[in-house]
């Protein structure tokens, strides 16, 4: 138990030092927090994870449209964590190769995502017209960065 104890670990793509607890592989077979304010502990954190990047698939394959950029985007993401999911029983050799933060964070961010997917399957922007070419060169939208007069 005295190895289980909390030290400080630098964690996620925001490069911030967070309290969290160490888990070592054969002395403790759960962490028992975040360390992460509000956010719990999720004991079977894989099997989660795995179903929610399963579901966002299923939503994302039959309500967008397959030549959409959110389409592409959503599930080349799904698709990769899913695919380190299935590959990994272990959540922190999972943790490790997605290298995005704790599970518990990946899960709020695939509900999350569940959550944009709902809405753009709502607003459907890909049925919205856009400015044109000349109306975004007209606004200077297409101007090369740096140009002088």
């Amino acid at each position: 138990a005295m190895l289980c104890g909390s030290l400080f670990r630098l964690r996620s793509s925001f490069t911030r030092v967070v309290r969290t607890p160490l888990v070592f592989r054969g002395f403790c077979n759960t962490k028992e927090t975040t360390g992460l304010a509000g956010l719990r502990v999720v004991e079977n954190a894989r099997e989660v994870l795995i179903a929610l990047y399963e579901k966002t698939l299923i939503e994302a394959e039959s309500d967008l449209p397959k030549n959409h950029a959110y389409y592409e985007y959503v599930t080349a993401l799904c698709k990769h964590r899913l695919g380190v999911c299935k590959q990994h029983e272990s959540v922190s050799a999972i943790e490790d190769e997605i290298a995005t933060g704790y599970a518990e964070e990946l899960i709020q961010e695939a509900e999350d995502e569940l959550m944009v997917l709902e809405h753009m399957k709502e607003w459907k922007p890909w049925e919205q017209d856009g400015p044109t070419e000349a109306e975004l060169a007209d606004d200077g939208f297409l101007e090369p960065v740096g140009k002088k007069d």
